[in-house]
């Protein structure tokens, strides 16, 4: 290991001469020279050095081939690098060694191919072979080969989605971003394999438009009818996926402000939440509640449901739920006109974590004043509390509390009229 940093910190050091051309030539023509030297302290600085000089080194690729080939772990890490840093030139020499038998060679030839990336995309199909290989580390060092080269979606999703159950952690953590820095133009392959009848590659095809985040939002239409799947464990892992692909906005672009219309993510949670049969409904609720601060948009979502048990069910989410974009607000306000005094305490509650940030709803809070619910009324109220210069509003509302049968909302209207220049 300290060989190995000792190699890396070479590597990270800024090279700080300015040599003419000539100087420059003459220099790489030495440090050539020095590959063949006996002197393996004189190679080991050659390999370093060279990485200066990226593909200007190209004479140097056979020679540093060879490096990968030798059992001296130091020097065929040095090579490693330095290859990485000629890219393009090394890349059909260093593809030629993933036929080796030597595991040490194979290993360092991905790995190779990964530093040099998109320039390396010709040796993919021989770095997707390796994926099915026996051993870990080589199918590991292929899959993080194939996340920096960028190979064919449709030849490499099945095959990266398929180590998702590998019983190595780091094989299905490398598979898993490479299938993510696949990036939307994965998602036809993977829409493909969700028609798959193995429920194995279904749920692998799922986790992979997971890993894409918001690039899998293509996806949504395929994933929506899998909510309602008789595999619990399939039906989950699409609800995770869903909830990756909207991270950002909860509402389609353009919509905002305009009659919102929820993300493609979130509208079709909502659609589930309004099935037919209650069942469904149910478990994606149950879904919902093991997200946490995940199901926030979701939850927010699930307040304008058919269904008024759906409603409540959604309300009492958003007490785990974190519900902070205030591109929430106008739907969280819209729920406190709900006949269901339960599901007003609760959109009350998730409005007062935004402060005065909650202000676009001040006329809504303010309305739930007159509620016969008295602890709707005292949340009503430390909501207000935050938004002190909306005096006009507070003051009309908040004023005929100073005479409210409940001792606790007289005393905390007073508080929220002084906040104002008020008592």
């Amino acid at each position: 290991m300290k060989s190995i940093m000792l190699v890396f910190g070479v590597f990270l050091l800024p090279y700080s001469g300015v040599l003419s051309q000539e100087q420059g030539d003459a220099k790489l023509a030495a440090l050539l020279k020095d590959l063949q030297s006996t002197n393996a302290a004189a190679r080991y600085e050659a390999i370093t050095a060279l990485a200066e000089y990226g593909p200007q080194a190209k004479e140097a690729v056979p020679a540093l081939t060879k490096f990968l080939q030798q059992p001296n772990e130091e020097l065929r890490i040095a090579a490693v690098l330095t290859l990485g840093k000629i890219g393009k030139p090394a890349v059909t020499p260093v593809a030629a060694l993933l036929d080796s038998t030597d595991l040490d060679v194979r290993s360092s030839a991905l790995w190779t191919l990964g530093l040099i990336g998109p320039d390396a995309k010709s040796a993919a199909p021989k770095a997707l072979a390796a994926l099915g290989h026996k051993e870990a580390r080589i199918r590991h060092k292929a899959a993080y080969a194939l996340g920096r080269i960028g190979p064919d979606p449709k030849a490499a999703v099945r095959p990266l989605i398929k180590l998702f159950t590998d019983e190595d952690a780091d094989v299905r953590d490398a598979a898993g971003e490479a299938v993510g820095k696949l990036g939307s133009s994965a998602v036809p392959a993977l829409v493909e394999a969700l028609k798959d009848d193995w429920a194995s590659v279904k749920l692998a095809a799922v986790q992979g438009i997971r890993q894409l985040g918001p690039a899998g939002k293509e996806a949504v239409a395929a994933l929506t009818p899998i909510l309602a799947d008789k595999d619990a464990k399939l039906a989950v892992e699409t609800l995770h996926a869903l909830v990756k692909i909207g991270t950002g906005s909860p509402f389609a672009p353009n919509t905002q402000g305009k009659g919102e219309t929820w993300s493609p993510a979130v509208g079709a949670v909502v659609t589930m939440l309004n099935h037919d049969q209650a069942a469904i409904r149910n478990r994606v609720l149950g879904d919902l509640a093991k997200l946490g601060n995940d199901a926030g948009p979701f939850a927010v979502a699930g307040l304008s449901a058919k269904e008024a048990e759906v409603r409540r069910s959604s309300a009492r989410l958003l007490i785990n739920a974190r519900v902070f974009d205030r591109a929430l607000v106008p739907p969280l306000a819209a729920a406190l006109k709900e006949k269901d005094s339960e599901i007003r305490r609760h959109v009350l509650v998730a409005l007062e974590r935004y402060g005065a940030l909650a202000r676009p709803a001040v006329k809504e809070v303010a309305a739930t004043l007159k509620d016969k619910d008295a602890d709707v009324r005292r949340q009503a109220l430390e909501i207000l509390a935050h938004i002190p210069d909306e005096v006009e509003v507070i003051e009309a509302a908040v004023t005929p509390l100073l005479r409210d049968d409940n001792e606790l909302v007289r005393e905390r209207a007073a508080a929220v009229l002084a906040s104002v220049g008020k008592r």
